[in-house]
């Protein structure tokens, strides 16, 4: 008997997983911006954002369900969707929001902050990823005060928050160190602005710290990268008041203190904000995509040697320009791309165009066994009957994968394609199916 998607996508998670799986959505996940993703081994998990509301003739933003998280398994290329339950007698749920940032801390995901439909937020929820169990996670007060657009690591079971845009955190939060920056076009009352904080939340005690740190503080600002690399941090780009920055910087962890800002060598990328950098092994980070200082979406990728610390430009342009997008990285090293605008964002005068598709940065070969797997399953019209001699695990993955093919047709509003471009660091790609 042929193994249910479900069951397959629990091994490969490494994890029971419960819950109910929906049905009844013939589509893959919806294009969106401002969502939120990990990977956890070869699968892509994508929670909320915001996209236009198709259906209203103005350009009304529609915050995406905090009830459903999306599953991209990248071996397979298919999506699955998972309805999220909160315990029982407990009405909090989540909200819709856009500009969270969330970190994994097994069997955690932990969302934090945000940017809702009556504003900027900052409570905390973290999802079991067995149970698919939001919880409400109460914390100390004051804590981080109401943001978006900031960024987020795990170290230590810590989650480390730096920067953003939201309410000035001397009403509402910590504010003992760092600055903030008040946005003076916003419209009178709404007193947002930007912030330099370095926060942090012990997820044990489930109490907030704003520790003072050492060294020359990057500038205030939201919409920039972080990407924890050992026992430090680099804070690269990003929006402060009209300027989007190309500056890199680095926090030790270890002493919290601020490098100031680096000079690396090699052309240096553009300023920008809502990009992505990841840490791609071998001590690279890959950065691509983001929103230029003249509001042009980006779709080039560049390379951060840290050993040498020198930029090498990868591609001036793929085809396929993304901001506010998410970049995850499965554990063969895979980079996942996923959603984010392909337009100005802020354009008043056009509606702004969703990706839903996934752009896979294949950074290195992948193993010759799934090399292997995958060109037999495609020619399967041929090598079908010679399946039973091939080892036992290889006859289990192509039985699953014969069976996502069935489901596939049989049942489509439970899997779906995803429609992906395959970058290679030589820059062949597969044509971009979903976008």
């Amino acid at each position: 008997m042929s193994t249910p998607v479900w069951k397959w996508l629990s091994r490969v998670f490494g994890f029971r997983l419960q819950g109910n799986e929906q049905r009844d959505n013939p589509k893959r996940c919806p294009g969106r911006s401002g969502h939120t993703s990990v990977c956890i081994g070869e699968n892509l998990l994508v929670w909320g954002g915001y996209r236009d509301d198709e259906h209203s003739p103005y350009q009304d933003e529609r915050y995406l369900s905090p009830m459903e998280i999306w599953v991209y398994n990248a071996d397979m290329d298919c999506w699955t969707s998972r309805k999220c339950t909160v315990p029982e007698g407990d009405s909090l749920t989540p909200v819709g929001t856009s500009g969270a940032c969330s970190v994994l801390i097994l069997p955690y995901w932990y969302i934090v902050g945000g940017h809702t439909g009556f504003g900027n937020i900052n409570h905390v929820w973290r999802l079991n990823v067995q149970t698919f169990e939001w919880e409400f996670v109460r914390t100390s007060e004051p804590g981080l005060s109401p943001r978006d657009k900031f960024t987020a690591w795990a170290y230590e079971q810590r989650i480390y928050c730096f920067g953003g845009f939201g309410i000035h955190p001397r009403g509402s939060g910590l504010h003992n160190h760092g600055v903030f920056i008040e946005d003076e076009t916003e419209m009178a009352g709404f007193n947002r602005g930007w912030n330099n904080q370095l926060l942090i939340l012990d997820t044990v005690s489930f109490e907030w710290l704003n520790p003072k740190c050492h060294g020359p503080l990057p500038s205030a600002r939201a919409a920039h990268s972080a990407v924890l690399l050992g026992d430090k941090v680099y804070i690269f780009g990003g929006r402060h008041g009209v300027h989007r920055l190309n500056d890199l910087h680095c926090l030790d962890l270890k002493s919290l203190t601020w490098s100031g800002e680096l000079n690396a060598a090699g052309p240096l990328p553009e300023g920008r904000s809502w990009h992505t950098m990841s840490d791609i092994g071998d001590n690279r980070l890959l950065l691509f995509g983001g929103f230029s200082q003249d509001q042009r979406p980006l779709d080039d990728v560049w390379l951060l040697d840290m050993a040498h610390l020198q930029w090498t430009l990868l591609s001036p342009g793929n085809g396929h320009p993304r901001l506010w997008h998410t970049a995850s990285v499965t554990s063969s090293g895979t980079v996942l791309v996923f959603g984010g605008c392909k337009n100005n964002i802020l354009s008043p005068q056009h509606r702004s165009r969703f990706s839903g598709s996934v752009i896979k940065f294949e950074v290195q070969p992948k193993r010759l066994d799934r090399l292997c797997m995958h060109a037999v399953f495609r020619h399967r019209k041929k090598t079908r009957a010679e399946w039973e001699l091939l080892p036992v695990e290889m006859q289990k993955w192509l039985a699953e994968k014969k069976q996502v093919e069935k489901e596939l047709r049989n049942l489509r509003g439970k899997i779906s394609y995803s429609g992906f471009t395959n970058v290679s660091l030589s820059g062949s790609q597969r044509p971009d199916e979903g976008s």
